[in-house]
């Protein structure tokens, strides 16, 4: 549900910044209902964004400076990565 997947996410953008070591700072994320606005400095640039939380779906917004399109792909790749752990069913 979605009260359940919120919790979960709460850990994932931590997790995202470690993931990127000392090139994130500036980490800051609001939750206002199902959605989490995001943002922080990596390699000086800054990047922000959302995430919206549904019943079957996590939707993650992200505005990249044109300088980190050279990063995308690893961006998109650990996003993905950390929202599909934190999201997996738990065995019973």
């Amino acid at each position: 549900g979605l009260a359940e997947a919120r919790a979960r996410l709460e850990s994932v953008l931590p997790e995202l910044a470690a993931g990127f070591g000392d090139h994130v700072s500036e980490l800051v994320g609001t939750w206002q209902e199902n959605e989490l606005q995001y943002g922080f400095t990596a390699v000086g640039m800054k990047v922000s964004g959302r995430i919206v939380v549904e019943e079957l779906a996590a939707r993650v917004h992200c505005q990249l400076p044109f300088a980190a399109m050279l990063f995308r792909g690893r961006i998109e790749q650990e996003i993905r990565t950390h929202l599909t752990h934190a999201l997996k069913p738990h065995s019973t």
